[in-house]
Formats: C-alpha cells, structure tokens, sequence
C-alpha cells in the first residue's frame, strides 16, 4: 500500500505541469509580454503541446563517402654512424649519430635518440646529431619513430660503442724544473 500511496502523490503532484497556461499582453510601450502567471489585461493563449519540442532532421546524402583511417607508413631507420662495436675517442664526450629514414615523417611523427635504452633527445627528421657529455664507457645507441601517442612505429638495431674520455683520475705529469 506505501507504494500506491507513493504513486498517487507524484501523480498528483505531476499533473498541474501538464495543464499549464500561457498568457500574453502588451506593455505602455507597446512591448509583448508572454507568462504562465496572468496578469491585468493579459489574455490566455491555447497552446498546441503535441508538437513541442520535436526536431525533424536531415537524413544523410548517400553520396557521401565514408572517412577513410589515416595509417602510417612503414618507416625505415637505421643508425649509419658510428658504426657497432666502434671505439670513439673525445674528451669532450661527444658521439655523433647519424640517422637514416625512410620514408619522410609525417607531420605528428618524430624520432627519439636512446643511449642506454633511455631517451635523450626527439627530434623531426633524420639527419646528423651530436649528443654532448657522455660518460666514458661502453653505450648502446637506438633510433626509433614514434607517433603522437607515443607509440612505436619503427626502430634500428641496437648499436653498441665504447666512448674513451681523458680520466681526471689520471693526472699529466709535472714539468720538471731543467737543473
């Protein structure tokens, strides 16, 4: 029974909406007016609800041709300097890459430089980079494209080189005073 009881006073309390009135007057400067409260002068306006709020839409030309998914390429990269297993001497730490594509990037693409299996650098296109201060040792160098999610699209071999630095460690003998 409560939730009769329940029912019947929603309904009651719903059906006023359905039988609201709409009034329409105009002011001392001629402007209308329209309300659901009457005012002095106003007269009430039937209004046709079974046609509120309906929206009649187009249909869709069959003439128009479904958008077709942009795929990327099939890249092709390589790291074409230094070569695997070569031995670089700079005591600045430098190693110069230089980095092979094919195809050209599209626009959202770019390549990422790792040493180490870590990013150091992304970049637009292929070409010669430098990276600076590398700590002597052994270094694995890759090349990869990635797309704007950051998904892999292609990457080279892994190249691994060995950097030869001047050690602090090991100082340069003293000049010796001539007796």
């Amino acid at each position: 029974m409560g939730s009769r009881y329940i029912l019947l006073v929603a309904a009651l309390l719903l059906a006023p909406q359905g039988f609201a009135k709409v009034y329409r007057w105009v002011d001392s400067n001629g402007q209308v007016h329209y309300s659901d409260k009457p005012q002095d002068g106003a007269e009430e306006i039937a209004v046709d609800t079974s046609k509120a709020n309906t929206i009649e839409l187009a249909k869709p030309s069959p003439t128009t041709a479904p958008l077709q998914p942009v795929t990327a390429p099939e890249y092709r990269i390589s790291l074409s300097a230094p070569e695997q297993g070569a031995t670089v001497r700079d005591n600045n730490g430098q190693l110069n890459l230089n980095i092979a594509l094919q195809p050209d990037l599209l626009a959202d693409h770019r390549i990422e430089l790792l040493l180490n299996g870590e990013v150091v650098r992304t970049v637009g296109s292929g070409g010669s980079f430098a990276l600076d201060n590398v700590d002597r040792g052994e270094h694995v160098l890759q090349a990869r494209v990635i797309d704007e999610n950051g998904k892999v699209l292609a990457s080279s071999r892994k190249t691994k080189v060995y950097l030869h630095r001047h050690s602090r460690l090991i100082a340069p003998p003293k000049p010796q005073p001539r007796s």
